[in-house]
């Protein structure tokens, strides 16, 4: 599979953990909605009693940035055993178990160890080793893996090891090729939102912090089908994503030029219009219909229409619909060359 680049900001609501931490808006990610979805009876408002967790020691925040520094350095000279050292220092030092977004230098030392790995075979053998444990450790669905979820798709990446995400999906998948991120509520955990004893395993599937990549590299493998199929109710994921930006926004639109916000809507008309193409490549023509009068409806724009477009060339397929929109960009007076130009699938439901 191809080395994914480092991730973009795909959605607006995927910049609001990040900006949280920058600004230090530190009471933002309360007002989101959790992710796993509770009874209504537990009142989500007081905290939820955790165990204990062995938290190896943190380096502090300059001495982290002064090592890495040096690791690239060496790395530069060519010096790769010393390098490796380096960057298993880092591992530990950054390693924090409370937190999947703190230190935000972790995801640039993880895209390093990679680069390294490419060309030194000992780094390569170690951090596979330490993606070994990762891998055995989520699949016992711990109650707190939430570092470990995120260490381990962005490391399996680096590694060019992808392969790992798509062998889980493959054994964790129902039989429409869906994919839950969560167990259903067990009354171990029902009992223990409530005040009771922490439960004996995490109710997790396939963590939403690592579902996303999942998502990335079924599609980079053009298993078209198959990421159309991840998501059991796509009109449901759409309306998600878009009511998820908005939410978002109102974190942090004070802090957004309006040009950082026309990027994330135009963003999340891509991201739509993905799932609209990929709904046609797993036959699921009626819910793609949806996702696309979701997207039209929420920007009814040539902006939107050509995204669709775009993600039909992409996916290799097509619908009435392509070229209706295409007529409408048309009548729009906007540009079309570029798309009668790209090669046209035939209709998803000829195929």
């Amino acid at each position: 599979m191809t080395r994914a680049r480092p991730r973009a900001i795909r959605t607006l609501t995927a910049t609001l953990p990040v900006l949280v931490l920058v600004l230090g808006m530190q009471d933002a990610p309360r007002k989101v909605r959790p992710l796993h979805p509770a009874p209504h009876e537990v009142d989500w408002s007081q905290p939820v009693p955790l165990p204990p967790r062995e938290q190896p020691p943190l380096g502090s925040e300059e001495e982290v940035q002064v090592r890495y520094d040096r690791a690239k350095t060496l790395v530069r000279a060519g010096n790769h055993d010393l390098a490796l050292e380096e960057f298993v220092w880092l591992w530990t030092a950054t390693d924090n178990k409370a937190s999947p977004w703190e230190p935000r230098i972790r995801p640039r030392i993880i895209a390093s160890i990679g680069r390294l790995a490419e060309r030194h075979e000992p780094t390569r053998i170690r951090f596979t080793a330490i993606l070994d444990e990762i891998d055995a450790f989520i699949r016992k669905d711990p109650t707190q893996a939430v570092r470990e979820w995120t260490d381990w798709a962005a490391l399996s990446r680096a590694l060019n090891q992808e392969g790992r995400l798509v062998t889980l999906y493959e054994e964790r998948r129902a039989p429409d090729g869906s994919l839950q991120r969560f167990a259903p509520m067990s009354k171990e955990r029902l009992l223990w939102l409530k005040g009771g004893p922490p439960p004996s395993t995490g109710g997790v599937v396939f963590h939403p912090y690592a579902f996303d990549d999942l998502f990335d590299v079924l599609v980079e493998a053009e298993r078209f089908a198959d990421a159309g199929r991840i998501h059991k109710d796509l009109p449901a994921e759409a309306a998600s994503k878009l009511n998820s930006s908005d939410r978002a926004l109102d974190e942090v639109r004070e802090h957004l030029s309006e040009e950082d916000i026309a990027e994330g809507w135009q963003q999340l008309r891509e991201d739509l219009a993905l799932l609209y193409a990929l709904g046609l490549a797993a036959a699921r023509e009626e819910d793609s219909e949806k996702v696309a009068a979701t997207l039209i409806e929420r920007f009814d724009d040539s902006a939107s229409r050509r995204a669709l477009v775009l993600a039909c060339r992409r996916v290799k397929v097509t619908s009435p619909s392509v070229q209706r929109w295409m007529g409408e960009l048309r009548d729009r007076g906007a540009d079309v060359s570029d798309l009668e130009a790209a090669p046209v699938a035939e209709p998803a439901a000829s195929r």
